[in-house]
């Protein structure tokens, strides 16, 4: 059944400031059902799609690694779709009990024995005022032990909390025994930090904070959707198009933005510019020769607002479409090499702008629709975390030190003439240094991305880069690790894009059928050479190695595996038919098929990645390359796993007739058995 967390659980749940009730989910031990479990839990499975609404978090804290979760209600989705799938699953009951009691402590528990373990969160919370911490541990426990003892004992234990019974089979000692076993649960007593009950560890915390500690899963639902998004996406940009192409008007406005970017984009590599900005020094604002602006305080302090100062920009960059205001703050030495003035350890800053002519009377605000910052604090309304910084940027304080940037896309974008002036308001109340630029390009708003991205490569028609030539590069400078694994994901399986990602530039190349064809029989050269050689071997294929720890991604032609160690892993995954990249080790052997030069450092992605052996084919010369200990490749005379020289394998890749491919399978098994000489 599903019952309130207690009878001190009786305060309205969610209630600003005052003690929420959580749901503890009971069973009883008796009646089994088919699926090994009772009636009762059946009956929370059932209740639980209607009274447990939305989502969970859960986090790995404490000693020894327990999970939480928070109590909200609203925040249990992952909590309850593992009970649910349990019973589909037909899971047994011992493994069900145990990775809700303890998931976290089995050795390397994966992310759903995690969500599991939020059973031990699911009890009443404070935050009220005038609420003891120690008074509400004390509460949280013996909730905990009750609702432990109904379900797996099915007993209660409620009477020992407080005496022991003659004839009771548990005591008092029993009961705060039991307590002890989760006494490593990361919970605070009370999740606010008053004066009166001062909590370090949450500092800052509000009403509209969640209840830590908490981490973040994945949601199937929210994945689907994500994709169906992003298809309807696709769609309307292509019906944009064709609708601009098969309307006259449509399509001349059109070419004339075309040509506005193409002029752009060769002055603005970066695909942004910094106008000279005219600003109002009387607040003791300083302009720099990188075209920041040094904020320092006014002679005035007392004039502050609550929210600071404001600090007026004023830009004429001539005739320039702007589609995106970028606003940098950065560290200066004036302030101690730190972002933010006052030796504060983090900024709040909230931007606006507006347009006008030689009128200055008449000004027009603009309108944003999305605004995003690479770092920052987190920021909360009624347990939800806010998104995006449009209303407002509160800096990250984990780099004070550091530069800090936010992007801030216009709903329509504006276009200027060297008669109409920009003004950008920038109200802050310790921001030390910032620097303002303009793009006339566009944001992807689903993308927490403030690097800037040639949207017109990566949207380009995959046809279109059908019809490029075979070993065609393009190169998309300052690119994040967001935007490179999203441009992955979205491309078909079939697309003839190869991308490869050295952790800031992304480049993107065209596979045709020459590529293809070298890459078919340098896989059967290795695949015979170890046949005959007895080698164990394991090969993948055509695979991208995606590793965001490292920040590099790159996909190979072909990859094998010849560690044993490896194989077996590979085959692991393979027989769980994984396609999650971190389920397989990195390859001991790659091949790059080359037919054009590379334009970013690839044997680096790989040297990262710590691939022993590359092999690099051009169509006429294919030479191997060693690891050494220092991390940097060195060209080798021949392959370590197969003895071949990279000489005699471009003979059978190039000069040996392959018009009869058994006989030239025939023709290589013997001269591998003859010694592989020439």
């Amino acid at each position: 059944m599903l019952r309130p967390a207690g009878p001190e659980a009786s305060g309205a749940c969610g209630s600003s400031g005052g003690e929420n009730a959580a749901v503890s989910i009971t069973r009883s031990n008796e009646s089994r059902s088919r699926h090994g479990f009772s009636s009762a839990a059946c009956a929370v499975v059932a209740l639980a799609g209607l009274i447990v609404p939305a989502s969970i978090g859960a986090a790995e804290a404490s000693k020894r690694a327990r999970v939480e979760f928070n109590r909200d209600i609203r925040r249990i989705f992952p909590y309850r779709d593992y009970v649910i799938d349990s019973f589909n699953r037909n899971k047994p009951f011992d493994q069900f009990t145990v990775e809700q009691l303890a998931g976290d402590l089995l050795p390397h528990p994966t992310t759903e024995q995690l969500v599991a373990t939020g059973f031990n969160r699911l009890n009443m919370m404070t935050r009220e005022g005038g609420a003891q911490p120690g008074e509400y541990l004390a509460k949280y426990a013996s909730d905990r032990v009750r609702t432990v003892a109904i379900t797996w004992l099915g007993s209660t234990m409620g009477c020992v909390e407080c005496h022991d019974h003659k004839y009771d089979p548990f005591t008092s000692r029993d009961f705060y025994s039991l307590a002890a076993f989760f006494a490593d649960i990361k919970q605070w007593g009370v999740y606010q930090d008053y004066d009166y009950t001062p909590n370090p560890e949450l500092r800052g915390w509000s009403n509209d904070h969640p209840f830590p500690p908490e981490v973040e899963v994945e949601s199937p639902y929210l994945k689907r959707r994500q994709e169906q998004l992003r298809e309807q996406i696709r769609q309307l940009c292509s019906g944009a198009l064709a609708r601009a192409i098969a309307e006259p008007r449509r399509e001349a406005a059109f070419e004339d933005w075309a040509k506005r970017i193409a002029a752009f984009v060769p002055a603005s590599p970066t695909g942004w510019t910094t106008p000279t900005p005219t600003i109002e020094i009387e607040k003791g604002a300083r302009l720099q020769p990188d075209g920041s602006v040094l904020l320092l305080d006014p002679a005035d302090k007392a004039a502050r607002t609550q929210r600071g100062d404001a600090w007026s920009c004023r830009m004429k960059p001539g005739n320039l479409s702007v589609a995106r205001i970028r606003l940098e703050l950065l560290p200066h030495a004036a302030h101690g090499g730190k972002l933010a003035r006052d030796n504060a350890e983090s900024a709040s800053v909230r931007l606006s702008a507006s347009v006008c002519g030689a009128n200055t009377a008449n000004e027009k605000p603009l309108a944003f629709f999305h605004a995003e910052a690479d770092f920052r604090e987190p920021r909360y309304f009624n347990g939800y975390e806010l998104p995006g910084v449009l209303d407002g940027w509160q800096t990250a304080k984990d780099r004070k030190s550091a530069p800090q940037t936010a992007i801030f896309a216009l709903d329509t974008p504006v276009e200027l003439t060297p008669e109409v002036e920009l003004k950008i308001v920038v109200q802050t109340d310790r921001a030390g240094c910032i620097r303002l630029s303009l793009s006339s390009l566009g944001f992807d708003p689903q993308l927490r991305d403030i690097e800037v991205m040639n949207t017109s490569l990566i949207e380009r028609d995959e046809q279109a880069w059908a019809s490029q030539a075979d070993g065609t590069r393009f190169v998309v400078p300052g690119v994040s690790w967001r935007v490179y694994k999203t441009l992955v994901e979205d491309l078909s399986a079939s697309s003839p894009i190869r991308v490869a990602y050295d952790g800031r530039n992304m480049e993107l190349m065209v596979r045709g059928p020459m590529h293809h064809r070298h890459a078919k029989w340098i896989d059967r050269l290795i695949m015979a050479i170890a046949d005959e050689l007895e080698v164990p071997i394991e090969d993948l294929g055509e695979t991208t190695w995606q590793r965001e720890q490292a920040d590099r991604g790159i996909e190979a032609d072909l990859s094998y595996f010849f560690v044993p160690a490896k194989i077996e892993a590979v085959r692991e995954a393979e027989q769980r038919e994984s396609n999650k990249v971190d389920d397989y080790p990195d390859p001991d052997l790659v091949v790059e098929v080359d037919i054009s030069p590379p334009q970013v450092d690839r044997e680096g992605i790989y040297a990262t990645l710590k691939v022993p052996e590359v092999w690099l084919f051009d169509g006429q010369v294919l030479t191997i390359w060693r690891l050494r200990p220092d991390g940097r490749y060195a060209q080798s005379e021949s392959s370590e796993w197969l003895g071949i020289r990279a000489d005699q394998a471009a003979r059978w890749l190039i000069q040996e007739d392959r018009r009869d491919r058994k006989a030239w399978t025939t023709r290589l098994a013997t001269w591998v058995r003859g010694g592989m000489t020439p």
